[in-house]
């Protein structure tokens, strides 16, 4: 499992623009070269799902197969996608002041994330926890360089995406249900399958009905 920049132990860099998911499809592929790995299937949750398929667009050849979890093609509208990039400025500013704790209450707070509710509180605490080891110069840059608003939409090149592609998305979350079904019909090789009883998170909430999935798309015994 690969960081991506300003998570976890991956670097947080000066420069919002090196945090695009341009730019991190041509690090996975160098990841890649160190470790000796001509071809993988690449799975991608939420952002890492756009990040998936800007690797899937860019490096064809390195890809065998493409799992995408609760993931978007980006923001088509233009007028939304500039009021995604203001709203993004003022979070990534609101984290730079008030730290990474108080960024994780108001994250945690989410609609989206109310399906965890069923979690249990050891998990819920590991996943806090997990939250916070991120800094605020690495969450706030994500949000400027790889934000779903400045993120420009990739619908128009899925088409150019021929591996084999699962998409996944948790029946409680509709709204990336609705972008699944997006994906589905633009990707020609893509099989769209809902989670019963699972939101966003598909892999916290329904983790063995996931693994079923992925282990039946990539034929692992």
């Amino acid at each position: 499992a690969i960081d991506l920049p300003g998570h976890g132990k991956s670097s947080a860099p000066a420069d919002p623009a090196r945090y695009s998911l341009d730019r991190f499809a041509d690090d996975l592929c160098r990841v890649l070269d160190v470790l000796d790995v001509e071809r993988s299937c690449v799975l991608g949750y939420s952002m890492g799902g756009r990040a998936a398929l800007r690797f899937a667009i860019a490096h064809p050849d390195r890809v065998s197969g493409l799992i995408l979890e609760s993931t978007s093609s980006g923001i088509h509208d233009e007028s939304a996608r500039q009021h995604r990039i203001g709203a993004d400025e003022t979070l990534a500013a609101l984290i730079e002041r008030d730290g990474v704790e108080a960024f994780v209450e108001r994250w945690e707070s989410l609609p989206m994330w109310s399906s965890q509710s069923t979690l249990a509180d050891s998990g819920r605490a590991r996943l806090r926890a997990q939250r916070l080891t991120n800094s605020a110069t690495g969450l706030a840059n994500s949000l400027r360089g790889a934000g779903a608003g400045v993120d420009a939409p990739v619908t128009g090149r899925a088409g150019e995406i021929t591996t084999p592609t699962l998409i996944l998305a948790g029946e409680l979350d509709s709204q990336y249900v609705e972008h699944g079904k997006r994906l589905a019909d633009s990707i020609p090789d893509a099989q769209l399958r809902i989670i019963p009883h699972a939101g966003h998170a598909i892999h916290l909430e329904q983790p063995e009905a996931l693994v079923r999935e992925i282990t039946s798309f990539a034929r692992v015994d």
